[in-house]
């Protein structure tokens, strides 16, 4: 596919990365993506100091507080942009650089019938934890105790195991092991895995792609976030752009479905190696780990496992409905095994959920979109988890007698490396 509409894109000067200057090129328009940049704590401090103030003398103070805190935080964004991009860091207003820290993203342009020259994220493997507030507590004994909320975005720091972590999380929850208690407790999904191969490049390189739409999408999202309903523009109200954006990290299980399906239209219809994937396969392992993600959090809506499987005409009645079903049967199942004992906690250990599905599975006469979603599980959990699926579900759960925490056999060998990420094709 080819566009006639993209000119290539002027670099010299500059110090992108290899996946920004490719995804530069294939946009036709500046990608640049913040990294080794997390000076925003003072300003998120001093914004939690001005909400919890509770007098008027302490809001005034913590509002000048806040004002330093922002213009320091706002300058010394812009300098991390300046390093590598002057050209793009120079022209930007204080509005730009507190929207790229407050929503994520923020797109530049010279006018209003312009096209966009640039894209600003956050690179999604580098992105820093975000320190929202620091509050004191005192408990019963009046022990002082310090409580610092975080917000985490996009994908952890870079390491050998930030793929696995950011396919499956680190850890799952061992029944046998008090979950109150020290979370030493919990079973690594690293000594439990098999035939993961997903790439940390591909990863990124993902995650980028979804983020670079996502501020396409929602050029007005500081606009319409920063303010309270009752201050928003009549115009905005009228065409909806009040409504439009759902944060830039928002999962898909907190999308509506019609949101997820329109994203996944994208991914097909450009393909993974048109978009510069090394594995031509990525999309199909996402799907076959979105479905595993959606069975163990089993609350949680599977969306993206639906707009995957490729069915038209899906509502999100439908897709709550078909895990509500499956909820109910992966409970019951876990209940005749343990009809003495508590089920509390037993749908958060793999080596017993994993199991427990796999009887399901295989007792199922559903058909359609029912049948189709639990195949794509269990082609998921034979494909990443099939020690752990195909052993036995136990009888009677003893608490002494936990199963082992890691495989008890030697992992399937790993696939051939594939080779690397080729350029980005034109888009039309």
């Amino acid at each position: 596919m080819s566009s006639n509409n993209k000119n290539p894109v002027d670099l010299e000067g500059t110090s992108y990365d290899s996946l920004e200057t490719d995804l530069t090129q294939f946009m036709g328009l500046k990608v640049f993506m913040v990294r080794g940049w997390s000076n925003a704590g003072k300003f998120n401090q001093a914004q939690a100091n001005m909400a919890f103030a509770k007098t008027q003398e302490a809001w005034e103070a913590a509002r000048d507080q806040y004002e330093r805190a922002k213009q320091d935080m706002l300058e010394s964004l812009r300098a991390n942009i300046l390093r590598r991009d002057a050209l793009l860091g120079i022209p930007l207003s204080h509005e730009d650089l507190y929207s790229l820290q407050s929503v994520g993203h923020v797109t530049v342009r010279k006018g209003n019938t312009s096209p966009e020259e640039a894209v600003i994220i956050f690179d999604p493997v580098s992105t820093p934890a975000k320190s929202v507030a620091t509050m004191g507590f005192s408990d019963a004994s009046g022990k002082q105790q310090t409580v610092n909320f975080v917000e985490t975005s996009g994908v952890s720091a870079a390491s050998k195991d930030a793929a696995l972590e950011w396919a499956f999380g680190k850890a799952f929850d061992s029944w046998w092991e008090p979950r109150f208690e020290d979370r030493m407790g919990a079973v690594r999904v690293a000594d439990n895995v098999e035939n993961f191969d997903i790439d940390i490049d591909d990863i990124r390189r993902y995650e980028a792609l979804k983020r670079v739409r996502y501020a396409l999408l929602n050029q007005t999202e500081l606009e319409t976030s920063d303010r309270h309903p009752n201050a928003t523009p009549e115009y905005m109200r009228f065409a909806s752009l009040n409504r439009r954006a759902s944060g830039i990290d928002t999962p898909d299980s907190k999308l509506r479905y019609v949101d997820v399906l329109d994203r996944v239209e994208t991914e097909k219809y450009y393909g993974a190696e048109e978009l510069g994937m090394k594995d031509k396969d990525f999309f199909d392992k996402l799907k076959k780990i979105e479905a595993v993600k959606s069975l163990v959090s089993l609350h949680s809506k599977p969306t993206s496992t639906f707009a995957r499987i490729g069915y038209s005409g899906v509502s999100d009645e439908m897709v709550m409905q078909t895990q509500t079903s499956l909820y109910k049967r992966v409970k019951a199942k876990m209940a005749e095994k343990n009809p003495k004992g508590s089920s509390f906690g037993l749908d958060e250990d793999w080596r017993i959920l994993f199991p427990a599905f796999r009887e399901v599975y295989e007792e199922d006469k559903s058909e359609g979109l029912e049948r189709r979603y639990l195949d794509t599980i269990m082609e998921g959990l034979q494909t990443y988890f099939p020690t752990l699926t195909n052993a036995q579900l136990p009888a009677q759960f003893d608490r002494e007698k936990e199963p082992p925490r890691a495989l008890q056999t030697p992992q399937a060998a790993p696939q051939p490396k594939k080779p690397g990420a080729s350029p980005l094709k034109p888009s039309a």
